[in-house]
C-alpha cells in the first residue's frame, strides 16, 4: 500500500458528513428522550389491547431500538408498561392524573421515584456535550497542516496490530458529504456499518501485501 496522504485516515474523517449529528446535537426537539418517550406512550395508547412490538415502534418512530430499550426499561421500571415478550410491551398505567414532566408532560398512574428518568436525560446531555467536543477535536486535528502531511497508514501497520492480524481489511474512498452511520444489528455482536453518497461513487479497496495488487471493488 502506498504511503499517500490519498489513503490519509485524517482525510477520510473530516470528509465525513456530520452535519446530521451536529444538528441533533444543537436541536433536541425531536430526538430528545423526553419527546421520544411521549410519542412511545402515545403510539402504545392507540394500539390495540395497548400492545406494540418494539421493532415496529422503532421503525414507526424513526429511531434505534437501543433507545427504545432505554425507554421502556425505565418506564417498566416504574410500572407503567410490562413485558410480554422481548420485543412485545403492554401498557398498564395511564387511571391517574400525575404528570411526568421528564416524558413531555404525559399523564401517568405512578407516585414512584422518577430520578432513572432525569438522571438518563442528564447523561443524554453529557454525552451529546462531550460528542461535539471530540467532533470539533477531530476537524481540528484533521485540518492542521503538520497532520495532513502524516496523514497516511501503511499496510504492515495495520497487519502490525494484534486484533487485526489474522483478518481481511478495506480501505473505504469516498467523496465529500458521505454519512457514516452504525445501524443496530438483530445479530447479538454483530457490528454493521453504512456508508451512503450522493455525489459520487464510493470506492472499496480490498488490502494485500504489498507484493500483491490491491483489488478495487
Amino acid at each position: 500500500m502506498n504511503n499517500s496522504p490519498a489513503s490519509s485516515l485524517f482525510t477520510f474523517l473530516s470528509d465525513i458528513d456530520t452535519s446530521e449529528y451536529r444538528s441533533i446535537l444543537t436541536s433536541r426537539a425531536e430526538s430528545s428522550l423526553g419527546v421520544i418517550t411521549k410519542r412511545f406512550l402515545d403510539l402504545l395508547k392507540e394500539s390495540p389491547q395497548m400492545e406494540l412490538d418494539l421493532n415496529y415502534a422503532a421503525k414507526l418512530l424513526e429511531i434505534h431500538k437501543r433507545r427504545l430499550y432505554d425507554i421502556t426499561n425505565v418506564l417498566e421500571g416504574i410500572g407503567y408498561i410490562k413485558k410480554k415478550l422481548k420485543n412485545n410491551v403492554k401498557y398498564i398505567g395511564g387511571q391517574g392524573d400525575v404528570r411526568c414532566h421528564t416524558c413531555g408532560g404525559t399523564s401517568i398512574e405512578t407516585t414512584k421515584d422518577t430520578s432513572e428518568v432525569s438522571r438518563l436525560l442528564k447523561k443524554e446531555q453529557e454525552i451529546d456535550a462531550r460528542t461535539a467536543e471530540v467532533n470539533s477535536e477531530l476537524h481540528t486535528l484533521a485540518n492542521q497542516e503538520e497532520n495532513i502531511k502524516l496523514a497516511y497508514i501503511t499496510y504492515t501497520d495495520l497487519k502490525s496490530i494484534e486484533n487485526l492480524s489474522s483478518v481481511s481489511l478495506f480501505a473505504v474512498k469516498t467523496p465529500q458529504g458521505t454519512i457514516l452511520d452504525f445501524p443496530d444489528s438483530e445479530n447479538y455482536g454483530e457490528s454493521l456499518l453504512t456508508l451512503t453518497s450522493t455525489t459520487g461513487k464510493i470506492d472499496v479497496f480490498h488490502l494485500q501485501d504489498t507484493n500483491d495488487h490491491m483489488q478495487q471493488h
